[in-house]
């Protein structure tokens, strides 16, 4: 996870090939999120398995 921009701009990259989000804070200081710093933790480690899981083939069996 990357630290916010000087916009206030954060770029989160999931799985591979990764999935790209955009967030953008209100401000610089992250104590004031309004999501508690560990449940916004474990919540991207969750995302990232996720991501990992759906680029693998096997997820997407070809139709017949």
């Amino acid at each position: 996870m990357s630290k916010p921009s000087h916009t206030g701009e954060m770029t989160v990259k999931l799985g591979h090939p990764y999935l790209e989000a955009k967030l953008i804070f209100h401000t610089e200081q992250e104590e004031y999120s309004v999501i508690p710093k560990e449940i916004r933790q474990a919540a991207e480690h969750k995302l990232a398995e996720i991501g990992d899981y759906l680029s693998r083939p096997s997820c997407f069996p070809h139709s017949h």
